[in-house]
């Protein structure tokens, strides 16, 4: 009995893919050892994986951490971001398929075999996973990024990857190109791959556990970001267009919440040259409200105390995304007046 279940498990490990897992790192001498052994701990034939650490002119120890885990270590010369490292890794990368995850995260046993089933059809060029979000103690912030997380959890068929737990064939970087370090790695590159016809596909089961900081001011910063980096990709990528407004991860209400706060705050500016504007205000502030309706609801229903803090926390996260969406209109025009960045 055990002889003929060995028999298949050696079968099935013969059809898995060979999986190159990069990994960016910049100053994580820290969290660098825990990721390697949770991949070398997973249930996949290792001769198929090769792990790849690309450090990114850290000024810790995170190389010599990487290279005791006998893992192969690129040294980047100049910094180039979390986009430039991966390109790097891509160029190191020996397997069929290519896989990113952070240098923070850890993997679950069965991430890898997850992750790269739904490439089985050979139309999909990528695929993600779950990031289950850990946090330090108790806080309303960490508990609120986790629903919200699972509120916006992707379908199956979706339109965006997590930049960190996802996966490409490597033929994807051959006919697409490298990652954007401008624009960053996640969603763009996404975005262009579905452009060029490839299917992307996620996985709930393929989950990694990152740890995020649980507070308001990154938490606002990261918002401001994702305005930016979204608003640019409009503007710079016409082909991807059409994907970034279905990506259900940030839903149509999602992204009207920013324009509709936008535009109450210049009628609340108007009020008193013009007092017929406080019906205006009063008018798009409930909008923006029933806007934030069906997330506040599925809160309440998850845990009812954090319903107040979601409603708090409502128009800070809506003006932080108007912010990033100014930054990223300035940014596109000195793109086009200069050329360089996208």
């Amino acid at each position: 009995m055990e002889k003929a279940v060995e028999a298949r498990t050696k079968e099935s490990h013969k059809r898995l893919p060979s999986v190159s897992v990069v990994i960016p790192a910049f100053n994580s001498e820290k969290t660098i050892g825990q990721t390697i052994e949770s991949l070398k701990n997973m249930d996949y034939p290792q001769e198929r994986l090769e792990i790849i650490v690309v450090d990114d002119v850290s000024d810790d120890k995170t190389a010599e951490v990487a290279l005791g885990y006998g893992v192969k270590v690129v040294r980047r010369e100049k910094r180039g971001g979390c986009a430039g490292a991966k390109n790097t890794g891509v160029d190191h990368a020996t397997n069929e398929i290519i896989a990113f995850i952070d240098s923070n995260v850890v993997t679950d046993k069965n991430w890898l075999k997850e992750l790269v089933k739904p490439f089985e059809d050979p139309a999909v060029g990528a695929t993600g996973g779950f990031i289950e979000t850990r946090f330090r103690g108790n806080s309303a912030l960490g508990k609120y990024e986790d629903y919200d997380s699972h509120y916006r959890k992707r379908k199956a068929s979706t339109g965006s990857v997590p930049g960190s737990n996802s996966a490409y064939r490597r033929e994807v970087f051959e006919v697409v190109g490298k990652l954007d370090p401008y624009l960053g790695e996640d969603p763009d590159f996404c975005y262009r791959v579905l452009s060029h016809g490839y299917k992307a596909v996620f996985n709930e089961k393929a989950v990694v556990h990152h740890p995020q900081y649980n507070d308001i001011l990154t938490y606002l910063r990261k918002q401001v970001y994702y305005g930016w980096q979204r608003t640019l990709i409009f503007l710079l990528r016409p082909q991807s267009r059409g994907v970034l407004l279905t990506d259900e991860h940030t839903s149509w209400n999602i992204l009207l919440q920013p324009f509709v706060l936008g535009v109450m705050i210049l009628s609340l500016l108007l009020v008193p040259v013009f007092g017929g504007f406080a019906v205006v205000s009063l008018f798009l502030f409930l909008l923006f409200m029933m806007l934030n309706v069906p997330f506040l609801r599925f809160l309440y229903a998850k845990e009812a105390r954090l319903l107040f803090f979601g409603l708090f926390l409502a128009i800070p996260r809506a003006f932080a995304y108007i912010l990033g969406l100014a930054w990223g209109i300035i940014s596109f025009m000195k793109v086009k007046a200069t050329g360089k960045g996208g």
